[in-house]
């Protein structure tokens, strides 16, 4: 080799070790800077396009690099971003800023239209309590665990000043309604006043023998309302600062407290499980509310006092019809606490903040999710996808099987037949069955076109572990916990075999393509082969040392991957039954796998709340998705391996778009929205100019 190709050799290799580095550097910076991390993973593409004879591997490792970025924060169903609890969220008075206050130290401010983060506020030194923007919206005041208020400017993200004269932690912040004055709450036990003109300290409020944990100002501005540990709240007159009443009726601490739009009534919210009413001319209580089954947290009202919201430890909201004082709706797409609750103040979002690390935002009109997550009331056990890929269908602990539009993430059916949770979902080859499995020791068939019940299968004895229809479409196999593995004859619905080979539960069940063979796994840590024309066992495989979980053959039949509860995936040769790969890194057991379309590519969910995708040839672990809250518990590639469906023990649906094409329009769709207030970021310009208008124009998100 001359010279000249030396050259070109070495830099060649120079450009895949920087498209490399892009890569891992993008997903370090996921859980840091959201809109960096995108940038940084377009930025690999664009070095990728820029460099030529790219190898395969570095292609896919940008490729899943993109999978992760875009699915993590483009078009997200809640605002992530955050590590821990999200403690308040509070709307700008224009409503096009929203601010989300975390435990993890920072505030993130979002576009509430786009669902876009525009800035992360970093600086507090501990947990950030609560938020408020003045009433001309271009200052944050934050408080925090640090005993810092600090004020922000919204605009460019900058810290203008901070404010130190608390002694102990920052929990409440609210801005006076004519801007003049910022009113904090501590747990050194005092409400402190400020001149927003100099952010000098002109009145200290004592009274309270506890936590403040809420401050507000009444919306005509002659009240200040403040709620505490010590279970009262106490109101105060803004022109002399003297406390004019104080309300003791709540038996809990008092976290919450607002006033509505016209002033005349104050809502009061409690670790009592109680929201109270009062009418701030008499001050006389004059409603409580009790259908909260924990701690209320936060309450806001709505813009025209038609609607109250209620957060609380129940991990619900509650809207109530203030006409009547009764709930009409409750909420519940949070998982864990809901901290925070705030109606936008035009009227047409509320957002909640909760201790799932998510907000949520939802139409105050109709109480739904913007942009629904794809969820379970529990845990989702099993996903399966109908032969064209158009519908997934997914089972729940929550003793339901919903039926969703592929394409568009929306529900197309719920069934409800069972009555314990369904373990087992399978389609039939044709597409014209659904087969469902469940811990009610029962399988149900069900007709794809009328989703009507046409044939209950009970012969089982102990919960349903696994369903799975033979290619051929001539058979059902279905597998218990009593042990056995059941054949049905799909024209008749009649048994024709039972297979009794283990010695302790049958967990999995998979046909090979040819429909000749069949693969069943055990809780005897044990995975047999089956000769599906004369039932006789050809092979037991050995080799997990804790029960199996799950098997499944590639669309070719040249290979069989067996899960465990060791952590473990093995793949097998199926014309030799040897051991022909081992895929360990799973920090706990491997729930469930499925090969892609082509063979290639393996994927694997697992307790450990991870998806890994692994390279079937070498076994060498290609990515780590971990963006689910909780364990993962059913995986499967879409017929065509563009989706990629996981269903987790956080009690939802993620469809991963596996399309490069349309993850670099997604990518692109965020730079150009991420520009319009940010238009001098030089990395992003590049992107947009080098990689984003060189598209088709036919977007892949149209």
């Amino acid at each position: 080799m001359g010279l000249a190709g030396i050259v070109g050799v070495s830099w060649r290799e120079a450009r895949i070790s920087q498209i490399n580095a892009l890569a891992q550097y993008s997903d370090a910076l996921l859980n840091l800077d959201e809109s960096k991390a995108v940038k940084t993973s377009l930025k690999a593409v664009l070095e990728m396009q820029r460099t030529p004879w790219v190898d395969a591997d570095t292609h896919t490792l940008v490729e899943l690099t993109l999978l992760n970025t875009v699915s993590f924060v483009v078009a997200p169903n809640s605002l992530g971003g955050h590590t821990k609890d999200v403690l308040a969220v509070s709307y700008s008075q224009n409503s096009k800023l929203l601010a989300a206050a975390s435990f993890d130290s920072t505030v993130k401010l979002w576009n509430p239209t786009t669902k876009q983060e525009i800035k992360t506020l970093k600086g507090h030194t501990g947990g950030v309590w609560d938020s408020s923007f003045s009433p001309d919206g271009k200052v944050l005041a934050t408080g925090s665990f640090d005993n810092t208020v600090k004020l922000w400017n919204t605009t460019t993200g900058k810290e203008i000043k901070t404010l130190v004269s608390h002694t102990k932690e920052v929990s409440a912040v609210s801005f006076s309604p004519n801007g003049k004055y910022l009113a904090t709450g501590s747990a050194d036990h005092t409400v402190k006043l400020w001149d927003t003109s100099n952010w000098k300290e002109i009145k200290t409020l004592p009274g309270h023998t506890g936590q403040v944990w809420a401050v507000s100002f009444s919306p005509d501005g002659k009240m200040l309302a403040t709620a505490s540990l010590d279970n009262t709240v106490k109101l105060w007159d803004t022109t002399k600062w003297k406390a004019i009443k104080t309300l003791t009726d709540h038996t809990d601490w008092v976290w919450d407290v607002c006033f509505s739009p016209d002033s005349k009534l104050l809502v009061t919210a409690s670790l009592d499980n109680t929201v109270k009413l009062w009418d701030t001319t008499k001050w006389k209580e004059i409603k409580t509310l009790t259908e909260h089954k924990n701690g209320v947290l936060a309450v806001s009202f709505s813009p025209d006092s038609k609607l109250l919201a209620t957060a609380s430890k129940d991990n619900t909201v509650k809207l109530w019809d203030t006409t009547k004082w009764k709930a009409i709706k409750t909420l519940t797409d949070h998982t864990e606490w809901v901290w925070d609750v705030s109606f936008s103040p035009d009227g047409k979002q509320l957002a909640t903040g909760s201790a799932d690390n998510t907000v949520q935002l939802w139409n105050s009109t109709t109480g739904k999710v913007i942009q629904p997550s794809m969820r379970h009331m529990k845990p989702v056990n099993t996903v399966s996808f109908s032969p064209n890929g158009k519908q997934l269908a997914t089972g729940s602990a929550d003793n339901t099987v919903k039926l969703w539009d592929s394409s568009t993430e929306k529900a197309i059916k719920t069934l409800t037949g069972h009555t314990k949770e369904v373990s087992a979902v399978s389609f039939s080859p044709d597409s014209k069955l659904l087969a469902t499995g469940s811990a009610d020791n029962s399988v149900k068939l069900w007709d794809t076109f009328s989703w009507k019940e046409i044939q209950t299968l009970t012969r089982h004895t102990s919960p349903i572990t696994a369903v799975s229809f033979s290619p051929d479409g001539k058979l059902l196999a279905t597998v218990s916990a009593d042990n056995g593995v059941k054949l049905w004859d799909t024209s008749t619905w009649k048994e024709i075999q039972t297979l009794t080979g283990h010695t302790k539960k049958v967990s999995a069940v998979s046909f090979s393509p040819d429909s000749k063979l069949l693969a069943t796994g055990s809780a005897d840590n044990s995975v047999k082969l089956w000769d599906t024309s004369t039932w006789k066992e050809i092979q037991t495989l050995t080799g997990h040392i804790n029960p199996i979980t799950i098997v499944s053959f590639s669309l070719d039949g040249k290979q069989l991957a067996t899960a465990s509860y060791d952590n473990s995936v093995k793949l097998w040769d199926t014309s030799t039954w040897k051991e022909i790969q081992t895929l360990t890194g799973h920090r706990s057991e491997v729930s469930s796998v499925s090969f892609s379309p082509d063979g290639k590519r393996l994927v694997t969910g697992s307790g450990d709340k991870t998806v890994r995708l692994w390279d079937t040839s070498t076994g060498k672990e290609l990515k780590t998705l971990t963006q689910n809250k909780g364990g993962v518990l059913a995986v499967s590639f879409s017929p065509d391996g563009k989706l990629l469906a996981t269903g987790s023990e956080d009690n939802t649906v993620r469809l991963w778009r596996w399309d490069f094409d349309y993850l670099v329009q997604e990518g692109c769709n965020f730079i150009d929205n991420y520009l319009k207030p940010n238009p001098k970021d030089a990395e992003a310009q590049e992107i947009q100019r080098e990689l984003c208008r060189k598209l088709p124009k036919n977007s892949a998100s149209n």
